[in-house]
């Protein structure tokens, strides 16, 4: 069994196939030529979330500054109810916005937040800190 790799903008597409294998060399042309066909769909969809990305990125920053206020808020034990439900509003919207941009690390970390603003404790409220930390770092490449 081998395997070849061919990148394709963002993507890594990997074959196996058996090197003797007559049914394998075609199988492995087959799936080729499907992924070609995609390939210059795929590059119009990633120029196209590209540009919606920059298009949005005032309105991320903003969201992720809401969030960094909100972790100062809980741990100095200042987080009212109107920040608490605005904050989680805003990760709620940034855990399926991320993924949609690709952002799936980033999205997972909003979820947390999310999670924790919804059934906040006093405990759990310490945590929003090192989060916000992690989601900015996560995006800061694409900030």
């Amino acid at each position: 069994m081998q395997t070849l790799t061919l990148p394709a903008n963002d993507l890594l597409i990997r074959y196996h196939f058996r090197v003797n294998s007559k049914e394998g060399h075609l199988t492995f042309f087959l799936r080729l030529i499907h992924m070609s066909a995609k390939l210059a769909a795929a590059e119009e969809i990633s120029a196209l979330l590209a540009n919606l990305w920059q298009r949005h990125l005032p309105s991320m920053r903003e969201r992720l500054a809401l969030l960094d206020k909100t972790a100062l808020l809980a741990a100095s034990g200042r987080l009212d109810e109107t920040e608490r439900a605005e904050a989680q509003s805003v990760a709620h919207k940034l855990s399926g916005n991320l993924g949609m941009f690709g952002y799936g690390d980033a999205g997972s970390v909003a979820g947390k937040i999310e999670e924790i603003l919804k059934r906040p404790t006093q405990q759990s409220l310490l945590h929003l800190a090192s989060l916000a930390r992690e989601l900015r770092g996560i995006l800061a490449p694409h900030l």
